[in-house]
């Protein structure tokens, strides 16, 4: 009697797309966190190792098991599930170790010794998961296919991971991504074309294909909800960055007590100006304002009082600027304003209603000032 030896074949194309879909997604928001872990530190640090760590071995475990259960081994297969677990458990721990020696040994060296952990984690997860696929059959595994499986696995990684801490560009991120799908996937389907089924005469060759594919649906949707979740907190990190940077760059540009332009501001804008104006032609004008009254201000009623004035001028100021009109602070009662324009009317125009704001009256608890309007020169 004569034994028969039978390959993996695919029979749903559907879960293995599903597991494709995941693998892509949790390698590109895998790849993010780990870029993320090396622009933090101390306690924040902490967390994104766990969450590159959650997100890392959800999808590599829900692309292997997916996978494997998308194929068909025509007898019959039952799943161990403490070997299962601890699959996914192997995983879990090789990822931060693996972040960590990219992360903290800098250079290619970490990145080495970092892709040749994460390979051999997602090596030990892959064989454990295939431990915990029981057969009621002969399994006979191409030794040579295993090494190379575990070879492409540790050689991507390094590859993803060096990737991942270089300059951040879109094509550095699509090539990180990639990088790390074919670490999985490559380690997958080399691992799974290594296996064969010996089955003899009379062996019950029917397994319980749609309990596999409920099973393996299920862990798709629970992996991308682990995957949608990491991307969440990296969106959400990404956008309170972005709004932080933008607030302290605002103050940075902007005077403190009035809001309006500081001193760094209006440098930047004259530059501009001169520039446009040395390409295109046209003139601007710089209108210096200088408080008369202020120090009077400041003497009889105090700072409180003068702060009072210097606020009501700059909302005044905001509020008449048009197009090509500029106004800044540089300091104590200094304004200074800019007027791009060559028409000397549409200038004069410009100086009035500066002056207008000057002369309206200002109040002050139960005392008025009528006039802060000082002399004005112009550029």
């Amino acid at each position: 009697m004569s034994n028969h030896i039978y390959e993996l074949r695919v029979y749903n194309p559907f879960l293995l797309a599903g597991a494709f879909i995941v693998c892509l997604a949790g390698a590109w928001i895998t790849m993010r966190l780990v870029v993320r872990v090396s622009e933090t530190a101390g306690r924040q640090r902490i967390g994104w190792y766990f969450l590159a760590a959650m997100a890392g071995a959800s999808f590599v475990w829900c692309t292997h098991f997916a996978a494997m259960l998308a194929y068909n081994c025509s007898a019959s297969v039952h799943l161990d599930p403490f070997e299962t677990v601890l699959s996914l458990l192997a995983m879990f721990i090789a990822i931060p170790f693996a972040i960590m020696a990219a992360v903290r040994l800098h250079g290619r060296g970490g990145c080495l010794l970092g892709g040749v952990i994460l390979g051999l984690g997602i090596a030990s997860m892959h064989y454990i998961g295939m431990l915990a696929y029981h057969v009621d059959a002969l399994v006979v595994w191409n030794p040579w296919l295993v090494g190379l499986s575990v070879v492409i696995g540790i050689g991507l990684s390094v590859v993803a991971l060096t990737l991942a801490l270089q300059s951040a560009s879109l094509h550095r991120q699509v090539e990180m991504t990639l990088a790390m799908v074919g670490a999985v996937a490559g380690l997958h389907f080399t691992g799974m074309a290594a296996m064969h089924i010996v089955a003899q005469p009379h062996m019950d060759m029917t397994g319980d294909s749609v309990q596999f594919q409920a099973i393996g649906f299920a862990v798709i949707g629970g992996s991308m909800l682990t995957i949608i979740a990491g991307i969440a907190c990296y969106v959400i990190d990404g956008s309170l960055r972005q709004d932080s940077y933008r607030e302290l760059h605002r103050m940075a540009m902007s005077d403190a007590l009035t809001g309006l332009p500081n001193r760094i501001s209006f440098n930047e804008r004259l530059e501009q100006e001169v520039a446009m104006a040395d390409q295109s032609g046209q003139q601007f004008a710089l209108i210096g304002i200088d408080l008369n009254k202020f120090k009077e201000i400041n003497d009889t009623r105090g700072h409180a009082a003068g702060d009072v004035v210097l606020i009501t001028l700059a909302e005044r100021f905001s509020a008449l600027l048009g197009k090509g009109e500029f106004v800044a602070r540089l300091g104590g009662d200094e304004f200074i304003a800019i007027h791009r324009t060559s028409d000397r009317a549409e200038l004069h125009d410009f100086v009035e209603r500066i002056r207008h704001a000057l002369n309206q009256p200002i109040p002050i608890d139960d005392y008025i000032v009528t006039k802060v309007c000082g002399d004005s020169q112009r550029a």
